[in-house]
């Protein structure tokens, strides 16, 4: 296989996030000695299990303070995401990678064709560049979290945390134990940016190569198009592969899609509700006591809400341009038996499988709109209860 041929250059992709998170024993593609589960799969369990401990301990110990507690109560949110993603990656780790392969073998059966090879490797392209934002956007909120942290606590000569947990058993409030909670915090933040980076970038490569099968469909019905309009006595032959080849790019994805959503459906629900409750519990908190740490954390969530409903989105839209290509298409010169099998292809684009939260809301920006809406009465009950 040409290393320059599409399904390389996008399997690439997956081989670099693999390596990404070998440091803390994630590295699902790997078999044999460096296979997981491994002393660092072990570790990184250990760390998400102490990190939910030490954030319902401090939920106890500030139950007295309404402030503290709505502020551990974010921390929270992001406990029960980082359980839920470690089952998606980890634990299911075999369905996600069954997914991944479907994708390559899907690029693999199509990239003969040099239009569907070049789309590939746009996609290849432009979810690198993806990688690197989400990277950089995560890296970025969590540096400062740190960072303003440390100048705010010098600055005022107070005792700041980053976030709403301390370790319990430690006086947080004591030079010792302020230095310890702030090494265990920034511990935490490493681990944080590793793994948040890690399941929305998997997510957003899996349904990029979606966007590319949707528009693979569209590509074989033009040319299955353009050889009906012809005619042509000889290249009945042709005209019957690029029909087979388009029925079978619509089965390939349709099974895609159905893998998938088993895949991330909880998930995406997971992710919308914390981050839906977590944001208005901090914009409440930085109502309050003016906490600068919290726009951090805004970003933070509002970016996780706002990626998944867009992804899925961006899908639907795909789905209705290639529909569009679809109705175009001359298939009613296709012979009775092949008009028959063709609308199987036409009653998917009509009923496509929609990204979803567990199928309870569909994603897309009306879902989002709607999650801000309901994070904003939530938000109002809050400062409601305050007063």
């Amino acid at each position: 296989m040409e290393l320059n041929c599409a399904s390389v250059k996008c399997f690439e992709i997956f081989e670099k996030l693999n390596d990404f998170v070998r440091p803390v024993g994630c590295n699902i593609l790997d078999t044999g000695k460096n296979g997981v589960p491994n002393k660092l799969t072990y570790f990184s369990v250990l760390i998400l299990l102490a990190y939910c401990t030490v954030t319902l301990t401090s939920i106890y110990q500030f139950r007295e303070n309404f402030i503290l507690f709505t502020n551990a109560l974010v921390t929270l949110g992001f406990s029960i995401q980082g359980i839920v993603k470690f089952y998606t990656m980890f634990v299911r780790r075999h369905r996600l990678l069954r997914a991944v392969f479907k994708s390559r073998d899907f690029i693999v059966e199509f990239e003969g064709n040099k239009q569907i090879c070049e789309l590939f490797k746009k996609y290849a392209n432009f979810c690198a560049m993806c990688g690197t934002m989400i990277l950089g956007l995560y890296s970025f909120a969590m540096s400062m979290l740190l960072v303003a942290t440390v100048t705010i606590s010098y600055w005022t000569k107070t005792k700041i945390i980053p976030y709403g947990i301390v370790i319990p058993l430690i006086d947080y409030k004591s030079d010792v134990g302020y230095a310890i909670n702030m090494v265990y915090m920034t511990f935490s933040i490493v681990y944080g940016v590793i793994g948040l980076y890690a399941s929305d970038y998997i997510y957003v490569y899996v349904m990029i190569m979606a966007y590319g099968q949707v528009e693979t469909i569209g590509i074989l019905c033009q040319d299955l198009s353009t050889y009906l309009e012809k005619n042509k006595e000889n290249e009945i032959q042709e005209i019957y592969q690029l029909f087979t080849k388009t029925v079978t790019a619509q089965q390939l994805h349709t099974e895609y899609m159905k893998s998938l959503e088993e895949n991330f459906e909880f998930n995406s629900i997971t992710v919308i509700i914390t981050s839906m409750i977590c944001m208005a519990i901090t914009i409440f908190v930085l109502i309050q006591e003016v906490w600068i740490n919290g726009i951090m954390i805004i970003i933070i969530q509002l970016w996780q809400i706002f990626t998944i409903c867009l992804i899925g989105g961006v899908y639907m839209i795909k789905i209705n341009q290639v529909q569009v290509q679809i109705n175009d298409t001359k298939w009613y010169l296709l012979s009775h038996r092949m008009q028959k099998m063709f609308l199987n292809v036409i009653h998917f684009m009509q009923n496509p499988i929609e990204p979803s939260a567990c199928g309870i809301r569909p994603l897309n920006l009306e879902t989002f709109c709607q999650c801000i809406k309901a994070m904003y009465q939530f938000l109002m009950l809050l400062l409601n209860m305050s007063n």
